[in-house]
């Protein structure tokens, strides 16, 4: 392997790791739907968490071709799905041998990806970002699913208090 080869290699190693560390943790371990809003043709971004499945859309309403598949998250359907592994490392898959998807205009079944990439469904190439779909649940997981940050206080000022009150 020549030495620009393995160059390119580890730039794009500590992309992803740097990416890794700017993604909010509680997209950690989920499995996110994409596909076509059944009603107006948006893109929809379903998350499930505790059973539940809660949706964002991107776009405009009529901007995504019937040619992309319809997002059902009640009947785990969706034209492909983006797994976030308990690390932060991404992999995009078609759901169906009959959906067209492609990364960075290379057809795939499934693919590990970065923020990044640039995701085109069905026969008309539709576009989607990674970091799109990515910003889409994250607003998702920033109102439904709890933050496990746990804070911290000073209590030095209560010191005085403290000294008071067992004298």
């Amino acid at each position: 392997m020549k030495e620009r080869e393995k160059n390119d290699i580890n730039d794009k190693q500590k992309k992803d790791k740097e990416q890794i560390k700017t993604m909010d943790e509680r997209l950690f371990g989920k499995t996110i739907l994409i596909g076509r809003e059944p009603i107006n043709n948006r893109l929809l971004v379903s998350l499930n968490h505790n059973g539940k499945n809660y949706l964002a859309q991107i776009g405009q309403q009529g901007c995504v071709p019937d040619c992309v598949s319809r997002c059902i998250p009640n009947e785990n359907k969706a034209h492909c799905r983006l797994n976030i592994d308990p690390t932060g490392t991404m992999t995009i898959e078609n759901v169906k041998a009959e959906n067209i998807t492609f990364v960075d205009g290379t057809q795939i079944m499934k693919k590990r990806v970065a923020e990044s990439n640039v995701v085109e469904m069905g026969k008309y190439k539709h576009k989607v970002t990674v970091a799109e779909i990515i910003n889409a649940a994250t607003l998702i997981a920033a109102k439904v699913i709890p933050d496990n940050v746990v804070k911290e206080f000073d209590i030095r000022p209560l010191k005085e208090v403290y000294a008071d009150y067992h004298q």
